[in-house]
């Protein structure tokens, strides 16, 4: 995202929201980038280039939600996903009682 290092924000975000749009992981990074947004530019700008983020969103969402929108709301939130953990082979040098068990818990469902 060069277009963000050299200052179009607007430009950056809309790339940002298209990315989104793509990959969901994406949105890891928007609470830096909202805070960066907020030291760079005034409020006004916050605002426009958040709607123009929106604005794409907006454009590229239709399509998808008119074909698959059951799908859609049924699988793209789903909170009660559980992730398994499987120790890697970097960590086997860690004790096992700090395995991170007491954060994962015991349930063996997988979500992809």
């Amino acid at each position: 995202m060069g277009s963000i290092l050299f200052g179009w924000w607007h430009l950056g975000l809309i790339i940002f929201s298209a990315a989104l749009s793509i990959k969901m992981n994406v949105l890891l990074y928007a609470p830096s980038l909202f805070i960066l947004m907020l030291k760079a530019m005034s409020i006004s700008g916050v605002i426009s280039a958040l709607a123009g983020a929106a604005l794409v969103q907006i454009v590229l969402g239709p399509p998808f939600l008119l074909s698959f929108l059951v799908e859609y709301i049924s699988r793209a939130f789903n909170l009660g996903c559980v992730f398994i953990h499987f120790w890697s082979f970097n960590f086997k040098f860690v004790p096992e009682p700090f395995n991170f068990q007491c954060c994962l818990g015991s349930q063996t469902r997988c979500c992809i």
